[in-house]
């Protein structure tokens, strides 16, 4: 490697081994477990896009990223919520790593926009869980009202029954996966990365 080059290492999950990643003015490289490097030349990306999760006390962050003819790399880091870039290492250097190719994005592919959001065959999963969970939710409420069980035990069950609902409804509001993603300017992601670093 180069002087020039920058160096960001983190452990994409607690349980996974530390990555290595590698930033040029003109490529980003990744050091493979198998002893191989994954080179990206930035005049080749053809599509960002960045998501930000929440699942139960985790947080999922990932940076898909779409070069040459389709390949596809992902940049992604699994910590609890509370992780911030000032009390997590790992997650200070994603945001730098992240911070970093977005700049020198600026130069090599200044036109190029960055969608924020899940793809669409996430947001899919998502939907259906969603509408399976409401489904369910229904079906604990028919399958005791057919049984017979008594009124007063039926309006015992109802409100929790009525939260699974509401649970499921909101999953397959915030997934809506046939609603577009929208998409920033490189210069609009940089500011948010920063604001992100920031805490």
């Amino acid at each position: 490697m180069s002087n020039g080059t920058q160096t960001y290492q983190f452990k994409p999950a607690l349980l996974k081994s530390k990555q290595s990643y590698f930033v040029t003015n003109d490529h980003l490289e990744l050091a493979n477990k198998d002893g191989s490097d994954t080179c990206i030349h930035f005049k080749d990306i053809t599509n960002l896009r960045y998501s930000d999760t929440n699942a139960r006390e985790y947080k999922f962050r990932r940076l898909d990223i779409t070069y040459g003819n389709g390949a596809l790399l992902h940049i992604s880091l699994s910590l609890p919520i509370a992780s911030t870039a000032q009390n997590d290492r790992n997650l200070s250097s994603f945001f730098q790593l992240i911070h970093d190719i977005t700049r020198r994005l600026e130069h090599a592919r200044p036109d190029l926009p960055i969608t924020i959001g899940e793809t669409s065959r996430i947001n899919w999963i998502y939907f259906t869980i969603g509408a399976l969970t409401m489904l369910g939710a229904i079906g604990i409420l028919l399958g005791a009202y057919l049984s017979g069980v008594s009124d007063q035990k039926l309006m015992k069950s109802l409100f929790p029954v009525l939260i699974m609902a509401a649970f499921g409804a909101y999953i397959c509001f915030m997934a809506r996966p046939w609603v577009n993603r929208p998409a920033v300017d490189l210069n609009t992601f940089k500011r948010l990365i920063e604001k992100l670093q920031e805490g």
